[in-house]
């Protein structure tokens, strides 16, 4: 995933194979498999090492997409990790929005975003508009 002129289609073509990993038998997936076994849970974490991503404004949109169908455990995984994912970036109004939308359909969320709020570089407008969204507008 190092080499920039095929880094795009890799991360997508990743994501868009991550649900065929999806653990569907169980509530919360860590209880029944193992680091070894979760080939979502291992995609995800080679995300997180990447030096620098070619294209962050289409792979934040791309797993974006994806978050918002995994299971619940990945979902949080997936949310408390952004920050390291993405790094610094443009997109993060993006981000910001989504995650907002997610909170609203599903409050078992609420500590991966916060946490995920409080680790994004936020721009001053838009910590603003973050404290609007966690403390009422």
């Amino acid at each position: 995933m190092l080499v920039p002129a095929i880094q795009l289609d890799l991360q997508i073509m990743l994501l868009e194979k991550l649900p065929e990993y999806f653990d569907t038998n169980s509530v919360d997936s860590r209880t029944t498999l193992s680091l070894e076994d979760d080939v979502a849970r291992l995609i995800i974490d080679q995300f997180r090492w990447l030096d620098f991503v070619v294209d962050p404004n289409t792979f934040t949109d791309k797993l974006l997409q994806v978050v918002s169908i995994c299971p619940l455990y990945l979902k949080k995984e997936i949310i408390g990790s952004l920050p390291e994912i993405i790094g610094d970036q443009s997109s993060n109004n993006a981000v910001v929005d989504s995650l907002d939308q997610m909170l609203q359909e599903d409050s078992e969320i609420i500590v991966p975003v916060l946490d995920a709020f409080s680790n994004l570089n936020l721009d001053e407008m838009m910590q603003e508009q973050v404290h609007c969204y966690v403390f009422g507008k």
